[in-house]
């Protein structure tokens, strides 16, 4: 897979960021792993990019929008 074989100092550039992972848990998970390993991570359709401080912010504003609609969506089924 191509996580396994990125290098500090990599991008990986996908198109969407639903084609990193399948929810949010997941990209957090993925990202977190990227910057640990100092992989830069870049979404064209979404415009996150973890190289800079910027794109980075952006990518975390952006997944705790999501978790919240999700959260909110599953307590309105809940209900």
């Amino acid at each position: 897979m191509a996580l396994e074989v990125l290098c500090k100092g990599d991008s990986l550039v996908v198109w969407k960021l639903d084609r990193l992972g399948r929810n949010v848990k997941e990209w957090v998970n993925i990202i977190k792993q990227f910057e640990e390993r100092g992989i830069h991570f870049i979404s064209l359709m979404d415009k996150i990019d973890t190289s800079s401080t910027v794109g980075l912010d952006t990518y975390f504003k952006d997944a705790t929008n999501k978790l919240r609609k999700t959260v909110w969506k599953l307590k309105d089924v809940t209900s």
